[in-house]
């Protein structure tokens, strides 16, 4: 199903997130999906998917939200909120995900496979900080890594306020094609700046 692509694997992604959010005092991860994936008429029917990812309602640091599609309007604006997006390809080359992210300036972590990194390698520095996930390997530990980085990085979305109205400390979307699977890992209110992972 278009909803999760060939090339993406979404739930190790989220289920890392969840893992780093027990130990990250100020996170919880909100797990947006399109309600597409549930309707069985749809093209893009998945249920199994749709059940594990119902599923993560159960676990503590977990918020599950289904929703139609974002207007292009809705989406720009939900990128443009974000502090940076985790990419969970384990294989391709580039990304549109990725482009959008760069019109807008919004930080990418993405996976080692393909060239995503390097496609916007302009200042000699990849664009994107990476993770380890490829078709044969996910490495959990560098995908903790790499938030955990970008949070404390003083230059990064992370840690500058963007508004006064939401907040968070890590904020993951899935990118899976023409409908989304977004994680968002929120912080206290009293805070406004967030880490995106997509």
């Amino acid at each position: 199903a278009k909803s999760v692509r060939a090339n993406m694997d979404p739930l190790p992604v989220i289920r890392a997130l969840l893992h780093t959010a027990e130990f990250t005092e100020d996170m919880v991860v909100q797990v947006n999906v399109h309600d597409e994936i549930f309707d069985p008429g749809n093209h893009w029917y998945n249920p199994d998917f749709g059940a594990s990812v119902i599923g993560l309602h159960d676990h503590a640091r977990a918020r599950v939200h289904v929703h139609p599609y974002f207007s292009d309007a809705e989406l720009w604006d939900y990128l443009d909120s974000l502090s940076a997006s985790v990419l969970p390809y384990r294989f391709g080359t580039h990304s549109g995900w990725l482009e959008a992210c760069h019109d807008l300036g919004v930080p990418v972590i993405a996976p080692t496979c393909g060239f995503y990194d390097q496609q916007h390698f302009s200042t000699g520095k990849p664009a994107c900080r990476v993770y380890d996930l490829d078709e044969q390997s996910f490495d959990p530990a560098s995908l903790a890594t790499a938030v955990k980085d970008l949070r404390s990085s003083p230059s990064s979305r992370a840690v500058t306020s963007r508004s006064t109205t939401s907040a968070s400390a890590a904020e993951v979307v899935i990118s899976t094609g023409r409908a989304r699977t977004s994680c968002s890992a929120w912080a206290s209110r009293s805070t406004a700046h967030k880490v995106g992972l997509a």
